[in-house]
């Protein structure tokens, strides 16, 4: 039979109104959380995905702490997210700290550079953050996106990439087959197929970093071959110094071959008055 504790203030969960039993809800700081171990699963995630806006209201409505740190060693950890959560909060001795006690973007520069990017790409995680801005950079770096459309679409194409990738990882066939669809559908759109490229190349519509890529490919700069003048100068001016002291180093042995250069050579002259 379910028992009341009189550590407890609702004898069922918030949640799902089951009735309460001590084995089925989480007790922190003498007293228990409102909401069965099931539930803070359910609420404190997106179907089972972390979002860091749900997660954080969840800790608001029952007032424990969210700290910055534990979330990002929370990305690597999987479900139980939130049974995770409690652990890494006590290893950190901060089990008992409130929600006012919570980092954010006013008292921490790194939660506030964060979610910035994480609002940027509608993304709940810095290593899938990471993945599209490389991603995006690649193709920054490779076209020229001057248009709010053309940002959107790299942009779409990026996201693309990465729901790819998670579908290879998942195995997961038939959403792989409608992602690569989505996909060329994008680049088709964006004008951004490999058949398109090569029109637009024709048309000029490449970007500079693309066309200097081009040239140093097909029509790289030879190396210089001729004296750099720095050298020269040295050979020159302190050659003939060395000369006139009557010094020897490598820069007067250059100084005379380029002086024999403009010189003439008396004995062979004379050889050929004789003949």
């Amino acid at each position: 039979m379910a028992k009341v504790s009189s550590n407890m203030e609702i004898p069922m969960c918030k949640g799902c109104s089951k009735l309460f039993n001590e084995n089925d809800f989480y007790y922190i700081n003498k007293k228990y959380i409102p909401y069965c171990k099931e539930c803070c699963e359910e609420l404190s995630t997106d179907n089972g995905t972390l979002n860091i806006d749900i997660f954080e209201s969840f800790l608001k409505k029952i007032d424990k702490i969210f700290s910055y740190k534990c979330w990002q060693e929370l990305q690597d950890m999987g479900e139980p997210y939130f049974k995770n959560y409690l652990d890494l909060l006590k290893k950190s001795n901060l089990i008992n700290k409130k929600y006012k006690d919570s980092d954010t973007p006013s008292n921490n520069e790194e939660v506030k550079g964060d979610k910035k990017f994480l609002e940027k790409w509608g993304v709940n995680s810095m290593s899938d953050v990471e993945f599209l801005e490389n991603e995006y950079h690649e193709w920054e770096v490779s076209y020229e996106i001057n248009s709010k459309a053309m940002v959107d679409s790299v942009k779409q194409l990026c996201l693309v990439e990465l729901d790819i990738r998670k579908a290879r990882k998942d195995n997961d066939v038939v959403a792989l087959d409608k992602l690569l669809r989505l996909k060329s559908q994008i680049l088709g759109d964006a004008n951004l197929k490999p058949v398109q490229e090569t029109g637009n190349a024709a048309n000029e519509q490449v970007s500079i970093g693309m066309l200097i890529k081009k040239f140093e490919q097909e029509r790289p700069i030879p190396e210089d071959t001729e004296p750099d003048w720095i050298d020269e100068m040295k050979t020159w001016i302190v050659g003939q110094l060395a000369r006139m002291e009557g010094l020897t180093s490598d820069v007067s042995e250059n100084f005379n071959k380029e002086l024999d250069k403009y010189g003439i050579d008396v004995e062979a002259v004379m050889e050929d008055g004789d003949t």
